[in-house]
């Protein structure tokens, strides 16, 4: 989702979201599943008070390695 709206979204390092893009991304939010809806929800107290005072905020891309099997290390 984030990068159909911020597109230098990056999975792995710092992403500079806008107020332009946060509305698209919290309107994108209504047509999801409601545990998306609900966390775009509680955002958005933090994200209004956030855009008071400064034009943008970072978010860190976090990539998760997950191991379904036997350890990498075996």
């Amino acid at each position: 989702m984030f990068r159909s709206v911020v597109s230098n979204f990056d999975f792995y390092d710092n992403t500079k979201v806008t107020k332009d893009d946060w509305d698209k991304l919290y309107e994108k939010s209504r047509s999801m599943d409601s545990k998306v809806i609900v966390a775009f929800d509680e955002l958005k107290t933090w994200v209004d008070e956030c855009f008071s005072e400064y034009d943008y905020f970072v978010i860190r891309g976090v990539f998760l390695w997950y191991s379904w099997g036997p350890s990498l290390k075996e």
